[in-house]
């Protein structure tokens, strides 16, 4: 076998690959292929820090899989009570919807009676784009607004009163 010649061919990778397909005939000594005390402690703590050991990733492994396990038995769990809830749920959707169209409709029948109601004051049937009868009906809901404050400034000052009351005779109790 040739001797080495090229300073490229004294590299580790090429000696042991030179060894690998001529074997002992190279005259190379087999303990060149082994890494020295200071690469061994390198390659070490490389692998400490880079390769987990294979207990370790199948411990990590089983651990993940029983909490996608758990997690996912308790989304059953939930999405189960959801399902038992559900009736209920759709009862109070529809009857939330029901109230809703209700009030729509209150809010509609009030309004057409506003509207009747500004007609009858003007005395003819106006139609709502006229100025006077957009004006009639603009007085009229500040009418209604103002009831309505003062109703419940009345309803604050009765309230007033029976709390004052109940005061006076919690007092004449002692």
């Amino acid at each position: 076998m040739n001797k080495l010649t090229n300073i490229k061919q004294y590299r580790k990778g090429y000696v042991r690959a030179l060894y690998g397909r001529h074997g002992r005939s190279t005259g190379i000594n087999p303990g060149v292929m082994w890494p020295r005390k200071e690469e061994l402690v390198h390659i070490k703590q490389y692998e400490a820090a880079f390769c987990p050991k294979l207990e370790d990733l199948i411990a990590e492994n089983r651990a993940k899989k029983e909490a996608q396990l758990r997690a996912r038995k308790e989304r059953e769990e939930e999405i189960l009570r959801n399902i038992e809830q559900l009736p209920g749920a759709f009862k109070s959707f529809f009857e939330k919807i029901e109230a809703k169209d209700k009030e729509r409709q209150e809010f509609i029948r009030q309004k057409e009676a506003l509207v009747e109601e500004v007609r009858e004051i003007l005395g003819f049937r106006a139609k709502p784009s006229d100025e006077r009868f957009q004006k009639a009906l603009a007085q009229r809901e500040e009418e209604e607004i103002k009831a309505k404050k003062k109703e419940a400034r009345k309803k604050r000052e009765n309230i007033g009163l029976e709390e004052m009351l109940a005061g006076i005779e919690k007092s004449d109790k002692y």
